[in-house]
């Protein structure tokens, strides 16, 4: 979602060619632009930049991970490649100041077609001015689901295999970035979201410590260690996503 809660951006498939990015425009409910990759590839994991202007993703070929993390202008239309590699890069983030973008990247691949959280996930980010990328976290990670920026300095990372299982995300800060685990609300946890304005943390996880099913998520917020219940559909929940303020929140949902 933008800052303003005023536009979405969606990756979509339309038949049996390959995903792209819509942006949404919510008060009209229509789509006013589109991120078409070239020669084949798929566009996915859209995160707008905090002055609204700029939409990071990542692209690959299908049947495959994502490997480069690209860049489209909203203004101009025009899209520039971040980075590419040969290992899987997934869920870009902005820094506050726009300068930067964090993003994970797995060390080690078992299986096309599987989630991208799968095996010694690391923490890196670019500079968008230099292109110098540079890792974060050294103690690679797995089933990492979630990450952004809490402050310029300070990340949050989520997922069930974070810090070792020890909680159900972490935090990673500067200099050291090591995952210092949290427990959000002693849930399975997947994506989380700050607000940027008000610094409260969005996140979907159980809302049913007792039970195990698919379809018992919610999403809660948290600020000062007070958390919150949103909202109360109890069913599958995925792909969170929260204005500056939090006064507009955007999900997925099954039902």
């Amino acid at each position: 979602m933008s800052p303003d809660g005023a536009s979405l951006a969606a990756s979509y498939r339309c038949g049996s060619e390959p995903m792209r990015i819509g942006i949404i425009d919510l008060e009209t409910k229509t789509i006013k632009s589109q991120i078409i990759r070239e020669h084949g590839q798929y566009a996915d994991s859209p995160a707008f930049s905090n002055d609204g202007n700029m939409v990071a993703f990542t692209s690959g070929v299908p049947g495959e991970f994502p490997n480069g993390i690209y860049i489209f202008d909203l203004k101009t239309g025009s899209t520039r490649e971040v980075l590419t590699s040969e290992l899987p890069n997934g869920f870009p983030t902005f820094s506050p100041d726009d300068r930067r973008i964090a993003f994970l990247r797995a060390g080690r691949v078992r299986a096309k077609n599987a989630a991208l959280a799968i095996g010694d996930i690391n923490v890196f980010e670019i500079n968008l001015k230099s292109n110098e990328v540079s890792q974060l976290t050294k103690n690679g990670q797995y089933a990492v689901t979630g990450l952004t920026y809490i402050t310029a300095e300070r990340l949050l990372v989520s997922g069930p295999g974070v810090a070792g299982g020890q909680g159900d995300a972490a935090i990673i800060s500067h200099p050291e970035y090591n995952f210092e685990p949290i427990e959000l609300a002693r849930r399975e946890v997947s994506d989380v979201n700050v607000a940027t304005s008000t610094g409260s943390i969005y996140f979907i996880g159980r809302a049913n410590l007792t039970k195990h099913g698919p379809y018992d998520y919610e999403v809660f917020s948290m600020r000062d260690d007070v958390k919150q219940q949103i909202t109360n559909r109890g069913s599958y929940l995925t792909s969170l996503s929260v204005s500056s303020t939090g006064r507009f929140i955007a999900y997925l949902s099954d039902k």
